[in-house]
């Protein structure tokens, strides 16, 4: 909004210009969602943001969170507002201080995203959260924990969590089964979609950011993480030699992680040969029926029809808020008459009964599913 201000006779005095521009502030900065207590928690850090130059863009579907009490709303999004206000006032690129949120339901899933630029070097506590970086760590810190508390009453999870708590179950598995000699000496790689592809600023909801993970994964991961081990790729990282050395190489998930693996297995069959998908179907809003047929037709088209997925190991729980389009996938790739695929040959789909999305559900897939790769 634009106030032409007079000069002369009756031009209006500059405090009053302040305050009429002051008003117009507070105005620009008021949320409105489908939920009270969202909105006044993101209007008041809004105002803050905007005192402090701070870019602070959000697309909640306030609706979703209808189930969680007002309080723990207020101290959920204020703890991770503020941790994020705190990265961005740091940087001296003024245009870099950019906060942005999204707040979304992907089917019986609700996913919150807060991202920002952070200068440092980010360390992790035995617990799997960052480590304060204010000088007194006794009367700080608290945030992240408030967050993790509050999202697991909910039956959620947070990321850090899944990365460095249950990671220490997840390396114990896995060395016991090479030890056993149950399966091939793997390198693990632990990477995330959870950034927005670069020139993609409209995405907000990182179901859809899956879609872009396979160009990184084709362009720079594969390429960094072989290079550096000692992996079938050796020295060399030419496509050529990616195609070559793709019988070696698997990408598996656990539900977004499932998602994208399944673009992977769309996009990338050329360069990985074995898909793990644990507890999601490719999309949340779509019929697996609808999923088979992207699938399908990714696989299948001219320039890699050749490179075959030597197997597809798919896993859920009866009780797994997931199962739907999953199950419906399933059911569209056994019912397709082309016969890709045959369980229990170059595919397998587990039920397991009572399991739930949960990660002491993800690891018995990620068990069965290493008995047959790389064989």
């Amino acid at each position: 909004m634009q106030i032409p201000v007079r000069r002369g006779r009756e031009s209006i005095r500059e405090e009053t210009v302040g305050e009429i521009e002051n008003v117009i502030s507070i105005y620009d900065s008021v949320v409105k969602t489908d939920n009270e207590a969202l909105n006044v928690i993101l209007t008041e850090k809004s105002l803050i943001c905007r005192k402090n130059r701070i870019s602070l863009t959000c697309m909640a579907d306030g609706a979703g969170l209808d189930f969680m009490d007002a309080s723990d709303i207020y101290s959920l999004f204020g703890n991770l507002i503020d941790n994020a206000m705190d990265a961005v006032s740091k940087l001296d690129d003024h245009e870099k201080r950019i906060i942005g949120l999204s707040v979304h339901a992907d089917g019986n899933m609700l996913a919150i995203n807060v991202n920002n630029y952070y200068e440092g070097v980010v360390v992790m506590d035995s617990d799997g959260l960052p480590v304060t970086t204010k000088q007194n760590k006794d009367f700080h810190g608290y945030g992240m924990k408030s967050v993790r508390m509050i999202v697991e009453r909910y039956g959620g999870e947070t990321y850090s969590y899944w990365r460095t708590k249950m990671g220490t179950t997840t390396k114990t598995v896995l060395d016991n089964l090479v030890k056993a000699g149950k399966c091939e000496p793997t390198i693990v790689v632990c990477p995330t979609f959870e950034s927005k592809p670069e020139g993609y600023d409209d995405l907000f909801r990182a179901a859809d950011w899956t879609r872009y993970y396979p160009l990184e994964l084709r362009n720079d991961l594969i390429a960094a993480v072989e290079t550096e081990y000692s992996t079938y790729l050796g020295d060399d990282a030419s496509y050529e030699n990616m195609v070559a050395t793709r019988d070696h190489r698997g990408f598996a998930g656990f539900s977004m992680g499932s998602m994208t693996s399944l673009q992977v297995m769309t996009q990338c069959s050329d360069l990985v040969s074995y898909t793990g998908s644990y507890s999601a179907s490719m999309y949340a809003d779509r019929t697996g029926a609808e999923a088979w047929e992207e699938i399908k037709a990714g696989i299948t088209r001219d320039e890699v029809k050749n490179y075959k997925i030597n197997y597809w190991f798919n896993m859920n729980g009866t009780a797994d808020m997931a199962l739907g389009p999953h199950e419906q996938l399933n059911e569209a790739v056994m019912a397709d008459k082309d016969g890709l695929f045959t369980n229990g040959v170059n595919y397998a789909w587990i039920l397991v009964p009572g399991g739930s999305h949960a990660y002491n559900c993800w690891v018995m897939g990620l068990y069965d599913c290493m008995l047959v790769f790389f064989k």
